[in-house]
């Protein structure tokens, strides 16, 4: 389910090592300001692609976490839900559900209004568990977006003429 989005920024660290004063912490402010906004990018995306169920938590359970500084720093939008994967991906029929599934769905059934009674809600359960799905793709569909586009280059862009403006007045 990952992709990846890779932006060379091996000039710029070299660049930094030239300049007089230490460029570090303005660099890392502004590619920091670069990842927050193509993250944001990403997510406003994946949002857009990801289907609402009953609660609309699979839509919200987006998150944006950004690891490491300047020159190796990475950003991930994940969905730590555990159907997120399946919801996305699709899942193959299973023969002998787990008593915890058959429950878990029974119950999204029966709040879905696909049954009116416990006994109903148990047989929508067995048939939707041994039923495939073929998956929403709102990753791929995502990623998609963003390879066509040159949005995200426009952020990172902007930010080192910002990150340049302040290092070379």
């Amino acid at each position: 389910m990952a992709k990846a989005i890779t932006v060379d920024v091996s000039e710029w660290e070299q660049w930094s090592r030239r300049l007089k004063r230490d460029a570090d912490d303005v660099l890392d402010r502004h590619f920091r300001n670069a990842m927050d906004g193509s993250l944001d990018y990403v997510e406003e995306l994946l949002v857009a692609e990801t289907p609402v169920g009953v609660s609309g938590n699979l839509r919200a359970g987006w998150t944006q976490e950004i690891t490491g500084a300047a020159f190796a720093m990475t950003g991930y939008v994940v969905n730590p839900l555990s159907y997120a994967l399946p919801v996305d991906m699709g899942r193959r029929a299973v023969k002998w559900p787990s008593r915890e599934a058959i429950q878990s769905i029974a119950l999204w059934a029966k709040r879905k209004g696909l049954a009116g009674t416990p006994e109903e809600a148990i047989h929508v359960a067995w048939a939707v568990a041994r039923s495939p799905t073929t998956g929403a793709h709102m990753v791929d569909k995502a990623y998609q977006e963003v390879s066509v586009g040159d949005k995200i280059e426009q952020i990172w862009l902007y930010e080192l003429e910002r990150a340049i403006e302040e290092l070379v007045p």
